[in-house]
C-alpha cells in the first residue's frame, strides 16, 4: 500500500487495538484465577485452540438454534478472506518453485472461469466433468512434483496413486464426487491446521474434538426437532428446508437437513481455522499482534494491488449479498472450491515430498516453529522464489 493508504489503515484500526489492549489487561490482571487466565493469553499455543473451541461452541449453537444465519452470513462476510488466507498461508508465504506457481496459477484460473460459466448459465459451459477433471489435475500435479522433491520414492508413488484414483472418481462419478467434496472439504482445513500449522501439542485435541463431535451429533438428526420447534428456520430470504435441496439433493429429507445444519457448523469451524488457526501457527513468537500490525504483514504478502483488490471483492460480495443474498452465497461457494482443490494439491504435495516448502520470511529456509513438517524441500533451497 502507499504511505497515505498505510497511514489511513492504521488510523483506523488504533481504537480498535487500544479497546482490544484494554479487554485483554482486564482479563489478564483481575480475578483469582487472573494467573491462568493470564498464561492462556500469553502463550498462542494454548489461546488459539481456546479461542477455536468457544468459537466451535458457539457455531453449534448457531447450527441448532438458527443455521441459516450461518449459512447466509458466513459465506457474505468471511468467504473471501478466508479464500485470501488460504492463498496467503498456502501460496504467498511459501518458497514454491516458478514453475510450480505457474502450473497452480492455470489451473486455479481454469476452475475459477469454469465454475463462473456454470453459475451464470452460459450456454457454453464445460460440463461438471470437466470441472472436476481441472481440479482432480491439478491434484495429480501437485503429487507428481511432490514426488520430485521427496526422497521416499514408495511414499511419492503411493500419493501419485491415491491422486489418480481421486480424479477417476471425480470424472466418472462428478455430481456424487461433488455432493461429498462440498461437506467433506470443510474437514480439510481441521486437518491442515492439526498437521501442518499447530503451535505444539496442548490443546490441540480440544477444538479438533469439538468438531468433530459436533458435526457428527448434527448430521445424525438428532437435533432436528429441537431446531424445528425452537429455531429460526429462515434468513434473508433462506430456509434451512430450501438450503438442503441443494446441499444435499437427492436424499430424505431428514437427512438431507441435518446435513445442511452439519455443513452451516462445519463451514463456520473452517473460516475461523483460517482466519485464526492457520495465520497463528504460520509466524514465530508466543505474543498476540495488534490490528494494525497484522494490517501491514497482509499488505506485504499481497503486495498492494493484491490487498487492495481483496478488500475491494469482500466489500462488492457483501453488497451483492445485501441485495440478492442467497444468490450471492452460491455464487461465492461455488467459486470458492477452487481454494478447496487447492488444500489438496498441497496435502498430495506434502505427502508425497515429506515436507512443506520452506516459510518465505525465515532467513534460509529454516524450519517454522509449528507441529507439522516444514523443513525446506530441494526446489526451496536451489530456487528460493516467492509468490
Amino acid at each position: 500500500m502507499t504511505a497515505f493508504t498505510e497511514t489511513l489503515v492504521e488510523r483506523a484500526l488504533r481504537p480498535l487495538d487500544e479497546l482490544r489492549g484494554a479487554g485483554l489487561r482486564a482479563l489478564a490482571g483481575g480475578g483469582p484465577r487472573a494467573p491462568l487466565l493470564g498464561a492462556l493469553l500469553r502463550r498462542r499455543s494454548a489461546r488459539v485452540p481456546a479461542l477455536l473451541s468457544v468459537h466451535a461452541l458457539v457455531a453449534l449453537v448457531l447450527a441448532v438454534l438458527a443455521p441459516p444465519v450461518l449459512l447466509v452470513l458466513g459465506p457474505l462476510t468471511l468467504a473471501v478472506p478466508h479464500v485470501a488466507a488460504g492463498v496467503r498461508h498456502l501460496v504467498l508465504r511459501r518458497l514454491w518453485p516458478r514453475w510450480w506457481l505457474a502450473g497452480s496459477a492455470l489451473f486455479a484460473a481454469g476452475l475459477l472461469l469454469s465454475s463462473l460459466l456454470v453459475v451464470t448459465r452460459q450456454r457454453h459451459a464445460p460440463s461438471l466433468a470437466v470441472e472436476q477433471g481441472l481440479g482432480a489435475a491439478w491434484i495429480v500435479f501437485a503429487a507428481a512434483t511432490g514426488g520430485r522433491a521427496g526422497a521416499r520414492r514408495w511414499r511419492a508413488w503411493l500419493v501419485f496413486a491415491g491422486a489418480i484414483a481421486v480424479a477417476a472418481l471425480a470424472v466418472a462419478w462428478p455430481r456424487a464426487f461433488r455432493a461429498v467434496f462440498i461437506h467433506g472439504h470443510n474437514l480439510i482445513a481441521v486437518v491442515v491446521w492439526a498437521w501442518l500449522f499447530r503451535r505444539g501439542n496442548r490443546l490441540v485435541w480440544l477444538p479438533v474434538g469439538i468438531v468433530l463431535l459436533g458435526a457428527t451429533v448434527l448430521a445424525t438428526g438428532t437435533m432436528i426437532p429441537f431446531a424445528v420447534r425452537h429455531g429460526a428456520l429462515s434468513f434473508a430470504g433462506l430456509h434451512l428446508f430450501v438450503a438442503a435441496d441443494w446441499l444435499a439433493p437427492g436424499l430424505p429429507d431428514a437427512a438431507a437437513v441435518a446435513l445442511a445444519m452439519s455443513f452451516a457448523f462445519l463451514q463456520s469451524a473452517h473460516y475461523a481455522i483460517w482466519l485464526a488457526g492457520v495465520p497463528a501457527g504460520d509466524r514465530p513468537g508466543e505474543g498476540a499482534r495488534s490490528l494494525r500490525v497484522a494490517a501491514r504483514d497482509f499488505a506485504g504478502d499481497f503486495r498492494p494491488a493484491g490487498a487492495l483488490a481483496v478488500v475491494a471483492l469482500v466489500a462488492v460480495v457483501a453488497g451483492a449479498g445485501l441485495l440478492h443474498p442467497e444468490a450471492a452465497q452460491r455464487l461465492v461457494l461455488s467459486l470458492g472450491m477452487f481454494h478447496a482443490w487447492l488444500e489438496l494439491a498441497v496435502i498430495a504435495y506434502v505427502l508425497a515430498a515429506g515436507s512443506l516448502p520452506a516459510h518465505a520470511r525465515l532467513a534460509g529456509g529454516a524450519a517454522c516453529p509449528g507441529g507439522g513438517a516444514w523443513g525446506p524441500t530441494r526446489e526451496s533451497r536451489t530456487e528460493p522464489t516467492r509468490a
